[in-house]
C-alpha cells in the first residue's frame, strides 16, 4: 500500500541518514545531502533534471574552499595535500607523472620543498580531479571532466533519477577523499550507465 511504502521509504532514509552522521564525515554528509536535495528538487519542486544538477554544484564548488578555513593539522591536511598535489602536477602539465605514481611524484615535490608534508606518505590527492591532473595532466583531468559531464547529461536526459542521484553523491565524497577500489569500480559502473541509458527509450523526466 501507498502508506507501507511510504514508511519504508522513511525508515531506510533514517537508517542512511542515521549511518552517516555517526560516520562524521563532513563530505559524506555533504554528498548525501546533495542526493537527497537533487531528488526533492526535481520530485518536489519540479525543477528540471539537469537544473537541478546544476544547482546541487552550485552548492559544492563553495564547499571545496572549506579545507582551507579549517586548522592546519600535521597528519593529512587536506588543504596541504591538494596544493602539493596541484603544484607537483605543475612539474608535468600535459601527460602527468603516471598512474600509479602519485605517491612518488607528491614526495619529490614535498621534499623539494622543505618537507611540506611533514615526511608523510600519500598515496592520494584526496581529490578526484586533482588525482587525473597529477597522474594525467591536463589531457587526463579533461578526460575525466567529458565523462563525468556527458554521464550526467544522459543520465538526466533519459530520466533515470536514481542513477542520476547516486552519480552526485559519489562525485561529491570523491571531492574530499580517495575512492577505495569498491569507490572507483562504483563510479565507472555509474559513468557506463550514463552512457548505456541514451538507448533506452525512456520519458525525460525534465
Amino acid at each position: 500500500t501507498p502508506v507501507k511504502n511510504k514508511l519504508i521509504k522513511a525508515f531506510i532514509l533514517i537508517i542512511a541518514l542515521t549511518i552517516v552522521l555517526f560516520s562524521q564525515s563532513v563530505s559524506g554528509i555533504l554528498a548525501f545531502s546533495m542526493q537527497l536535495l537533487l531528488i526533492f528538487l526535481v520530485r518536489k519542486v519540479k525543477i528540471p533534471v539537469l537544473l537541478s544538477i546544476c544547482v546541487c554544484l552550485l552548492i559544492i564548488i563553495p564547499a571545496l574552499i572549506y579545507p582551507f578555513l579549517e586548522k592546519p593539522k600535521f597528519y593529512e591536511d587536506r588543504a596541504k595535500i591538494w596544493s602539493v598535489c596541484f603544484n607537483a602536477g605543475l612539474q608535468k602539465p600535459f601527460l602527468g607523472h603516471g598512474f600509479g605514481n602519485t605517491d612518488k611524484a607528491m614526495d619529490v615535490f614535498s621534499r623539494q620543498n622543505k618537507n611540506v608534508l611533514n615526511f608523510q606518505k600519500v598515496d592520494s590527492c584526496h581529490n578526484l580531479f586533482l588525482d587525473w591532473w597529477l597522474m594525467g595532466g591536463i589531457i587526463g583531468l579533461i578526460l575525466i571532466t567529458v565523462l563525468i559531464i556527458t554521464s550526467f547529461y544522459r543520465l538526466a536526459v533519459s530520466g533515470n533519477l536514481i542513477y542520476t542521484s547516486l552519480l552526485m553523491g559519489v562525485v561529491t565524497a570523491s571531492l574530499f577523499n580517495p575512492l577505495n577500489i569498491n569507490g572507483q569500480l562504483f563510479l565507472s559502473y555509474l559513468l557506463g550507465q550514463g552512457f548505456l541509458r541514451t538507448t533506452l527509450h525512456l520519458t525525460p523526466s525534465y
